[in-house]
């Protein structure tokens, strides 16, 4: 697993009663709707929200409880801390285990164009709360190389933070 250092440790973040009022009043002017039917929505969405923060990004995690026929996960909510743009996939892996546990599964959503949601530069996995559910796509097992046994397969890969594999 990616070293958690090179992005700095996760420590507990909270939202206190002036900042949440602050964006219920935004988030009401911005979509025109009533101030209190926004502050219900943030109290229901956001009750059970746990964040994490580290020098690179702010990570807000909500249960999803278990529905028809789907296991119970926690979504993710990420972004980074200076608002730029992730891309960066051993940061969203390393997030994933480090926050939740290296044998939990998750994945993203790409959703049908009507379901879309992009309102910042934010990205959400879910992750299944138990550790022994894979997806039923995706690989079997393990596979890395160095950059060194990658070029020796004319593809180009990134070394690995802690010389590993």
């Amino acid at each position: 697993m990616r070293d958690v250092m090179s992005m700095g440790p996760f420590v507990r973040g909270y939202v206190d009663d002036e900042q949440r009022e602050a964006y219920a009043q935004r988030l009401a002017a911005i979509t025109k709707s009533p101030l209190a039917e926004v502050r219900a929505h943030i109290e229901r969405e956001h009750r059970d929200e746990q964040i994490w923060m580290n020098e690179k990004y702010q990570v807000a995690i909500t249960p999803v409880a278990e529905q028809k026929n789907f296991p119970a996960c926690l979504h993710l909510s990420i972004k980074r801390r200076d608002r730029g743009v992730i891309r960066e996939w051993r940061d969203l892996q390393t997030i994933k285990s480090v926050l939740v546990g290296a044998e939990n599964e998750g994945f993203e959503v790409f959703p049908a164009e009507s379901r879309v949601t992009d309102t910042a530069n934010q990205y959400h996995l879910w992750v299944f709360v138990d550790p022994t559910i894979r997806l039923p796509v995706g690989w079997a097992t393990r596979a890395t190389l160095t950059p060194e046994q990658a070029s020796m397969l004319g593809a180009k890969q990134r070394a690995f933070e802690d010389g590993t594999a």
